[in-house]
């Protein structure tokens, strides 16, 4: 009985994870709202946390929850490595100009590659 209401519990608050994630992953809502899309992006471990504990319910079968987190785990952990490994490489800043709204700069970097040259704005 108490796993049922597990199951039912973690159901709820990953569907309201979903959804918050879907939210604040909307153009709109990154450009107007970015701390709060960066906070519920953030948030991914409850996630992974939440989806474990609702597929150990054992409501209708053995729990198999890890088949499907296992694969993913992996590609983000490769993912983080990379990110990791990749925040060491200095970026030098070409040119930065402060715009006429005041709140915005706008940065020129050229990210030399073996074949080219890219010019990121942000």
């Amino acid at each position: 009985m108490m796993m049922m209401m597990t199951a039912g519990f973690t159901g709820i608050l990953l569907t309201l994870q979903f959804f918050l994630i879907f939210i604040f992953s909307i153009q709109y809502a990154r450009r107007h709202t970015f701390r709060a899309f960066w906070i519920v992006h953030l948030s991914y471990p409850i996630y992974f946390i939440l989806m474990l504990l609702h597929g150990a319910g054992r409501m209708i079968q053995a729990p198999f929850t890890y088949y499907f987190v296992v694969g993913p785990f992996i590609v983000f952990t490769i993912d983080q490595l990379i990110s990791v490994s990749r925040r060491k490489i200095e970026i030098p800043v070409v040119d930065a100009k402060l715009l006429p709204s005041g709140n915005r700069l706008f940065i020129i970097i050229i990210i030399k590659t073996i074949c080219n040259a890219h010019i990121v704005n942000g």
